[in-house]
């Protein structure tokens, strides 16, 4: 994993010898890191989550047929998870409290090619 500015570098997320998929469904959409900086989550479109460095290993979002994950964040204690789905259902992993759903008929939470 490459770093930039003060950023540290934890290892990598992919086992070695391992590639990607070719249709990327499951590949990582992105990293989200606990207030202290201490370790990073990667989450994929199908609610997979790995954690490297110093923090806790919060499992898995639950799969959504047909809707996959786009947007996750880390509450204010570094011990939970919120991740919202491209048609607005959200999911908590850890101390996160559920609040509700963000789908309306027309909205669009988050788009990611």
């Amino acid at each position: 994993m490459n770093t930039l500015g003060s950023a540290r570098s934890f290892g990598d997320f992919a086992s070695p010898g391992v590639p990607c998929p070719p249709d990327c469904d499951p590949c990582c959409r992105g990293l989200v890191a606990p207030t202290d900086g201490q370790g990073l989550w990667a989450f994929s479109a199908n609610g997979n989550v790995q954690s490297l460095g110093n923090v806790s290993d919060l499992g898995d979002f639950p799969a959504v047929p047909g809707d996959g994950y786009t947007s996750m964040v880390a509450t204010p204690s570094g011990r939970g998870l919120f991740a919202v789905t491209e048609g607005g259902l959200v999911s908590t992993l850890g101390d996160a409290v559920f609040l509700g759903d963000l789908s309306d008929d027309d909205a669009c939470v988050s788009c990611v090619p």
